[in-house]
């Protein structure tokens, strides 16, 4: 009986694949407990009435391994035996179910015994903890909107409300950012059946990926886990449904509408918002027992408003009268100025121009409050929809393959270019969005104990933003002049009056990011061990083909202070009079390329029937990114230079750059193209073990521990691409003889002088940087379908990643001037090197409830601290911002 054990174990584990698949395996066993050899066991799927066969070996084991989440029953048959079926049970991903067959005797009656099947709520035989959803839990969970919308803030029901159900995931950024206990945003996978949906979206992990949710078969988060198969701390899987021998279908409408929505605080009324979510499934056979569909269209219309609480210039203020303030006259120096009112002949015409197109009248407040006197809401429509469909066919029983394409389209308008202003005059901006996502399955059964899986997937995201408006066309309605033709870049002249809010937009560039992914898992049992190999190779993409105009000065940034001419910043710009201008070159966009590349080993090892532990090792490489060409830079701390790749880099630095500060090319500093070398060394060994507490098998302890590496490719190239390709030009405006050098008229006219640089860096042997986890789990079955698990989670990270200013004076009480830098003819340079710490401990407790008799629940309670030196949030670390959570 405990040579059995064994060898089940060892097919139990064959299969378990980083991959949504599970297992059943079991004991076929007489009256006694005595082991029946050559028995024949059958699995039938119900949806696609597929049926695999199995015999169990001269230990009564027998296994399916590589099994699609769904609903199964079994049979089985032994000669002097009566046949045997199992009553329906669930089989779901990363999960083994264990059930062992009790033949009876053949007597006077040979009639097929019916029973019902095991479903025990506590795995016994692995040392990783998961957690997760199956179709009708997701399918129920209460949201006030199921698809995404932008304008509303939702980030629909995949993205952002499932994994909040998993103890310990929270939720941040944009919503499309996970975090599980004691990892980062960076060591957290998230994939579509196997596949990774994670962008390196320039230092945001952001999930692109949106399945319908009536698409969703499985939703799992593996929290602990110490298996070499998986390469993030925490791996979150959405697994997608197939068809069925039957034809199955539906549709849905939800509503959702500001009936019940209360009024903002800093709104004059309840804004509007009517969002529709549709759409529909349908699945069924194209040959019935080999091929099956399954597509789906998830669709979302509706409009959402954008709530707008901006400072801007009171009446009085527009016609130049400023009260009781005093004005000095900027010409002469003579208080007050006109009795402290810019009279009509001396405003500019410009500046009267931007006040019309660019700041509302005021509605809110007393005449002369400023501070938030603009509060308005507008709406702005969008639509979403996403397309499915899945191809599922088995060759034979042991060989079975699918093909699966997602196609996602988001289109919306954000009132005011995500403007503090309301910018009406302008229009709206124009979003866009499209996902693309293919993947391929492929499981094949070699023989009974050696099983292949292999997986590939292509990602691509493409996504911008347009306006009715550009920059080029602006600047003459405005009456300004002096810049080139830049050509039709959606932007505005920047205009920061002290006091008042700005014009600044925020437009999403023209982008085209993905990647390409191949992996192959081999699986081998042999003897009491159960071995597992695998290779993965992803190839990363990031493309930026306009310059970053969001923020950008493009077209002028105009600045107007109290201090500067009249005292009072809003007559400055009555007068034309700005302070400084800033302007900056377009700079060339920037392609991204970069490759990572793991492979690992791993066993389980059965020491004995209630003792199972499992080794094994992990090597990854994340390939340094490096850009098309040639744009990117960094410092070199011994020399004092900027360092760029290569020559061709040198002609895309930028006109303003000053022609005295010192570039270097890669090849002097002896880095390549990427301008830091690759880590080789992410070697990741783990280790678990799992140990039953009890011969009946309802108490079990586990734990493990690993090591985990973050990385930073994806990030590395952030503000790389500005520096010198991007140095601005900065003109100070002054009275002499009783002119201004410039005003808003003329503003590019006086020479100005390139803007003191601030850089930012990496050190050319940053290494990616680790983190070990450890835990320790006890888990009790209380009833049958009622558990209780105990959990300690902690970990460690070291060398992590962060920035630190490079560039900050000596400590001195000598007044600051630049000279006192290090580098004094830079500014701030924050540079990207290892050396920050991490400390996470968590305490989890969680009673889970199986579905039955309708009753189904998960409640858990969490304590953890977390004290770090940096944050990895949504910028895989690299931050410098001291966390104490």
């Amino acid at each position: 009986m405990r040579v059995a054990l064994f060898v089940l174990f060892c097919l139990a584990r064959a299969a378990y694949a980083q991959t949504p698949l599970g297992t059943v395996t079991g004991l076929a066993i007489d009256p006694s407990g005595a082991a029946i050899p050559n028995a024949s066991v059958s699995l039938t799927s119900e949806g696609t009435g597929v049926k695999r066969s199995a015999s169990t070996n001269n230990t009564g084991v027998y296994s399916f391994p590589d099994l699609p989440p769904g609903m199964y029953r079994m049979g089985a048959e032994a000669k002097g035996f009566r046949p045997l079926e199992t009553r329906v049970f669930a089989v779901e991903a990363y999960r083994t179910v264990r059930q062992d067959l009790r033949l009876e005797l053949l007597g006077a009656s040979s009639e097929v015994v019916v029973t019902d099947a095991a479903s025990p709520v506590v795995e016994v035989d692995t040392p990783s903890v998961s957690s997760g959803l199956l179709t009708r839990q997701i399918v129920d969970l209460p949201t006030n909107l199921r698809s995404v919308s932008k304008n509303s803030g939702d980030s629909g029901l995949i993205s952002a409300i499932m994994p909040l159900t998993v103890p310990g995931v929270v939720q941040v950024g944009n919503g499309a950012k996970w975090l599980t206990p004691g990892a980062g945003a960076s060591s957290t996978k998230v994939k579509v059946d196997g596949i990774e949906t994670t962008f390196g979206n320039f230092g945001s992990p952001d999930n692109v990926s949106q399945p319908s949710v009536e698409a969703v078969q499985e939703f799992t988060a593996n929290i602990m886990t110490t298996r070499a198969e998986f390469g993030g701390m925490g791996t979150v899987t959405t697994a997608t449904k197939s068809g069925a021998n039957e034809f199955h279908g539906g549709v849905f409408w939800y509503v959702r509408n500001s009936a019940t929505d209360a009024r903002n605080f800093f709104a004059v009324a309840k804004p509007y918002e009517n969002l529709h979510n549709y759409g529909g499934t349908i699945g069924g056979p194209i040959r019935k027992d080999k091929t099956f569909f399954f597509a789906d269209f998830d669709g979302a219309r509706g409009t959402a408003a954008v709530l707008f609480n901006a400072s801007v210039p009171t009446l009085a203020m527009r016609a130049g009268d400023f009260g009781t303030a005093t004005l000095k006259n900027p010409f002469t120096g003579v208080n007050p100025f006109n009795g402290s009112t810019i009279l009509p002949q001396f405003q500019s015409s410009q500046a009267l121009a931007v006040q019309n197109l660019f700041f509302p009248l005021p509605n809110f407040g007393p005449p002369t409050q400023t501070a938030g006197n603009y509060r308005a809401f507008a709406n702005g429509p969008e639509v979403h929809r996403t397309e499915e469909i899945r191809l599922d066919h088995n060759f034979t029983d042991r060989h079975v393959a699918f093909l699966r394409y997602e196609n996602r389209k988001d289109d919306y308008q954000i009132p005011g270019a995500r403007s503090p202003l309301p910018l009406t005059a302008f229009g709206p901006s124009d979003n866009t969005r499209r996902v693309n996502f293919w993947t391929l399955g492929d499981v094949n059964t070699l023989r009974t104990n050696l099983v292949n899986e292999f997986r590939a997937g292509v990602v691509i995201l493409v996504s911008g933003s347009t306006a009715n408006f550009t920059g080029q066309t602006l600047l003459p309605q405005l009456g300004i002049q002096g810049l080139p033709d830049y050509g039709p870049i959606h932007n505005l002249p920047i205009f920061s009056i002290a006091g008042l809010s700005g014009d600044t937009i925020n437009l999403l560039n023209p982008v085209n990011d993905g990647h390409a992914q191949l992996a192959d898992n081999l699986s081998w049992v042999h003897g009491r061990h159960s071995m597992k190999f695998g290779l993965e190779e992803i190839n990363w993409f990031v493309n930026r083909y306009l310059p970053n105009t969001s923020g950008n000065p493009v077209f002028g940034s105009f600045s107007f202070t109290a201090s500067k001419f009249t005292g009072n910043a809003y007559a400055d710009f009555l007068l034309g009079l700005p302070a400084t201008v800033t302007q900056i070159a377009p700079f060339p966009p920037q392609y991204d390329r970069f490759r990572d590349w793991a492979a690992y080993a791993q066993d389980d090892f059965k020491l004995s029937s209630r003792l199972t532990l499992m080794y094994g090792l992990r090597w990854e490489y994340n390939g340094p990114a490096y850009a098309l060409n040639g744009n990117l830079y960094s410092f070199d701390l011994a020399t004092g230079k900027i360092v760029v790749p290569n020559q061709g880099s040198i002609k895309l630095i930028s006109p303003y750059f000053p022609s005295a500060l010192p570039v270097e090319t890669a090849d002097q500093l002896g880095v390549g193209r990427s301008l830091r070398q690759g880590d080789k060394n992410d070697f990741a060994p783990r280790f678990g073990f799992s140990y039953q507490l009890d011969r009946s098998a309802k108490t079990v302890l586990r734990g493990g521990w690993g090591v985990y590496y973050s990385h930073y490719s994806a990030n590395v190239p952030v503000g790389l691409a500005a520096g010198p390709y991007s140095a601005n030009l900065v003109t100070t405006n002054n009275i002499v003889n009783g002119q201004p050098l410039f005003t808003l008229a003329n503003p590019f006219s006086a020479p100005g002088t390139p803007g003191t640089l601030a850089l930012r860096a990496v050190n050319p042997h940053l290494r990616n940087s680790y983190a070990q986890q450890y835990t320790l789990s006890i888990e009790r079955e209380i009833t049958r379908n009622l558990g209780l698990r105990v959990s300690y989670i902690g970990s460690k990270g070291t060398q992590l990643a962060y920035r630190r200013d490079v560039n900050q004076p000596v400590a001195s009480t000598v007044a600051f001037n630049n000279s006192r830098r290090p580098y004094p003819l830079f500014s701030t340079i924050n540079y990207a090197d290892n050396g920050a710490n991490m400390l996470y401990s968590g305490l989890q407790t969680q009673v889970e409830k199986r579905v039955s008799k309708g009753l189904m629940f998960t409640s858990t309670w969490i304590w953890a601290k977390e004290i770090s030196d940096t944050d990895d949030t949504g910028d895989f670390e690299l931050n410098t911002s001291v966390e104490n959570t």
